[in-house]
């Protein structure tokens, strides 16, 4: 009895699937496209993370020079009113809820407390901290924190930029300036 060969042969099976490049493509993007996609979210999130702060700042900036000049004093502003007076002048996409606002006098520049504060939170989620609101004469050594609690989504491969609780990262806008003299 004759023997039949099969008309091909291992070895040469695989060389063939060796010189084969069809869907090369699909595969290294399988491989480099998830680490790709990862890097841009992280990119994104830490963009608008910047840009929240920034805007935060500006704010800031603004509601210091309302203090500086003795606007606020000269009006009999409140904290509360104060904080409204911040909250109007915040972008649509940052809520007025998550707005904090510290003000303080010093004695002296090197005596002022600028440092970032540790946000407490009660077992429901919400901040327990109490925020000063000092009432500021002309000349006065002055420290405006305008603080917000901004949420943030866990990133991808684990990169969060949380820093205050899970999901949240305090941003804060600060100025120290000595105040005007006005009547």
């Amino acid at each position: 009895m004759r023997r039949v060969r099969p008309s091909f042969r291992p070895v040469q099976r695989v060389s063939a699937l060796a010189r084969d490049r069809r869907g090369v493509a699909a595969i290294e993007f399988a491989l480099c496209g998830s680490a790709f996609f990862a890097l841009m979210i992280a990119i994104l999130a830490t963009g608008l993370t910047l840009f929240a702060q920034q805007t935060l700042q500006t704010v800031a900036d603004q509601m210091a020079r309302q203090v500086l000049t003795g606007k606020t004093t000269i009006a009999g502003v409140d904290a509360d009113g104060f904080r409204r007076q911040a909250c109007d002048r915040l972008p649509p996409f940052l809520s007025c809820t998550r707005l904090m606002v510290d003000l303080r006098r010093a004695d002296a520049f090197a005596d002022a407390d600028v440092a970032a504060p540790t946000i407490r939170f009660d077992d429901k989620g919400r901040v327990t901290n109490e925020w000063r609101f000092e009432r500021v004469a002309p000349g006065d050594v002055v420290v405006l924190r305008i603080l917000y609690l901004w949420p943030v989504p866990g990133g991808p491969l684990g990169v969060s930029l949380a820093d205050s609780g899970p999901g949240q990262r305090l941003l804060i806008g600060t100025q120290m300036f000595k105040a005007e003299p006005f009547a």
